[in-house]
């Protein structure tokens, strides 16, 4: 990919600085709040949000994929898109309006009516937002990309953790969603040159349909895997346990996902440009999947290791139920660096059935292990189901890459071995350090410095060797160059 390296090296950096500002922002009202409020509020917040997602992930029709892979004229495609975003979000909010009982009913508390009420309003503000900003992603404009995705959060931010501060209720929370979907919507139409205006183009849709009608079966069943198991939690375990499973995601796999994000958001459109030439996405993956592991593989590991300092110093006291389940969900990421990296060069070879398929195996697993495991361990249980599915699904999604470029696996998972044995060695150094030092945010620091410097010169040793440790690192920097 000898034309795209620089751009896509040079989005890979804006997507980067995106995400680290995106996840500190997100992380620091999540700690916030969870300083605030006690943990049956963040509970009973994430109850509402949980049928919010519910309904959005079950009415996605896969139009922003579909108008990044495919040619044509993009006026009509962000036109038509406009018209099926007001269908779609007023029925939506019409949707969570009347239907607010069930989940109510589900997670056996009655206030959560009132707040799926009020969060039904934020598709209302959905409807106006100008769908144009997917051309940022398609043309590997990350500085806008990222402009946009950071309004919102930091809207979010401040609004819910100075009103938690002030009135310590539940309604915060609400309140900051609602202000990052009304500034995400105003800067949408700041940021982009097209204005959208509806339009009833039938050909169009059908196109955009055709594409997407796989990724809608992908957005309900990846639902169910990732955002299933809170459901499970907070209808068997309570509010109070769901608080407590949601902070373990959030500081264990969330922050590990997000790095995997990056570089697939950055990949799709890359791969899309050059999916005639099979050597240049046999080379991209490789890259891709070296530069994912070579980020996740230390973060996931050195997350489990640090959890019993990490959580009474951060998130303070009352949170301790956290710590095992961070300590093991923190390492399903491992897996999921893996097998995420998969997802975008199938939807640019214009498969987007393979995401589909073995996010419905995903599914399975995940069922079969996690409501027996909930049942009888509560979240730790749950989270163990999680980390088991990621492991068990990803030399599937291996195997299917595979396949799908024509070459052998060993070839494939030869940028694994570097980062692997460079955080084995990180990992010798870090455990002991977390047990000498004291439980403060110094002792903290510590290890996590340990850690980094560890790491770091096991890369720089190994590289000597023809695993090649460091060279998704000078792949990067000759693109910027």
């Amino acid at each position: 990919m000898p034309d795209l390296e620089g751009q896509a090296a040079r989005g890979g950096l804006w997507a980067a600085g995106e995400t680290a500002l995106v996840r500190g922002l997100e992380l620091f009202r999540y700690v916030a709040i969870a300083r605030l409020l006690v943990p049956s509020q963040i509970g009973l917040f994430t109850f509402g949000i949980i049928t919010l997602s519910v309904v959005k992930r079950f009415s996605n029709l896969g139009i922003d994929a579909a108008i990044i892979a495919q040619d044509g004229d993009i006026d009509r495609q962000l036109d038509t898109a406009f018209s099926l975003q007001i269908v779609r979000s007023l029925v939506l909010a019409g949707l969570l309006y009347v239907a607010a009982p069930i989940p109510a009913a589900v997670f056996g508390d009655e206030s959560v009516v009132r707040l799926v009420r009020l969060i039904a309003i934020i598709p209302l503000i959905d409807t106006v937002e100008n769908p144009a900003t997917v051309v940022f992603e398609k043309e590997l404009n990350f500085r806008r990309r990222s402009l946009f995705r950071i309004s919102g959060v930091l809207a979010n931010a401040a609004v819910s953790v100075a009103l938690a501060y002030r009135f310590r209720s539940v309604d915060a929370l609400v309140a900051g969603v609602l202000a990052g979907a009304a500034v995400h919507t105003v800067v949408s139409h700041l940021l982009t040159d097209h204005s959208p205006w509806p339009s009833l183009d039938i050909e169009q849709m059908r196109t955009l349909f055709d594409y997407g009608k796989w990724l809608t079966g992908s957005s309900i069943v990846s639902w169910i895997y990732r955002e299933g198991d809170d459901a499970l939690v907070g209808a068997v375990v309570g509010s109070a346990g769901l608080a407590y499973y949601r902070s373990a995601f959030q500081f264990g796999q969330a922050p590990q996902s997000e790095l995997t994000g990056v570089v697939s958001e950055v990949a799709f459109p890359t791969y899309a440009q050059v999916k005639d030439d099979a050597h240049a996405l046999l080379v991209g993956y490789r890259r891709t999947l070296a530069v994912a592991v070579t980020a996740v593989f230390p973060a996931a590991v050195g997350t489990a290791l640090v959890a019993p300092v990490f959580v009474p110093v951060v998130l303070g006291p009352g949170w301790e139920p956290t710590i095992r389940p961070l300590q093991i969900i923190a390492l399903a990421a491992i897996g999921h660096a893996v097998a995420a990296t998969a997802g975008s060069l199938w939807q640019a070879l214009d498969r987007p059935d393979l995401s589909t398929k073995t996010q419905t195996l995903s599914m399975v697993v995940l069922a079969v292990t996690a409501v027996p495991a909930t049942l009888a361990y509560g979240v730790v249980g749950t989270a163990t189901a999680v980390t088991v599915t990621a492991f068990a699904v990803a030399p599937v999604r291996i195997l299917l890459v595979g396949r799908l470029l024509d070459t052998s696996i060993p070839s494939l998972l030869t940028p694994l071995a570097g980062p692997a044995l460079a955080t084995g060695l990180m990992a010798a150094a870090v455990a002991p350090t977390v047990t000498a030092l004291p439980t403060t945010l110094l002792g903290l620091l510590g290890s996590i410095g340990v850690g980094v410097v560890a790491y770091g010169a096991a890369l720089v040793a190994l590289d000597a060797t023809r695993l090649g440790a460091l060279d998704p690192v000078r792949e990067l920097l000759t693109a910027l160059r």
